[in-house]
């Protein structure tokens, strides 16, 4: 399966705007037009790997890991909101094809704190 950076932000936006930080959230649950919830699951994973949301796997009778999570970590709102940031995101579906996911989220943060600190510099001269 190959990694969709629009599914990716779809899940964290997903999981921002239902998650009251207490229930456990699995690709079950999570409802993104177009998506199974075999591709919901493979795309949770990536971004538990990357520290983005609480998580916790449970196994499985067939030996399968599900991931649950309850929560955007602060790692998580941070790529989120720099994934909601137009000229950041059109940069990282640039970079998306040469760049781990690892690559993409820290690039997300710097881009979006790298215009926040421009725009902030401008405005203090």
């Amino acid at each position: 399966m190959k990694r969709n950076l629009d599914l990716i932000k779809e899940i964290l936006l997903w999981i921002q705007n239902n998650s009251d930080g207490r229930r456990d959230i699995t690709a079950s649950r999570i409802q993104i037009e177009g998506s199974d919830t075999q591709e919901i699951e493979m795309h949770l994973h990536w971004i538990q790997d990357e520290g983005l949301i609480t998580y916790e796997g449970r196994k499985l009778k067939q030996g399968a890991r599900l991931v649950h999570c309850t929560r955007l970590t602060s790692k998580g709102c941070d790529v989120l909101a720099a994934m909601n940031n137009h000229s950041v995101w059109n940069k990282l579906l640039e970079l998306a094809e040469n760049k781990t996911f690892n690559e993409l989220c820290n690039i997300a943060v710097s881009l979006a704190k790298t215009g926040i600190t421009t725009v902030w510099n401008h405005y203090q001269a």
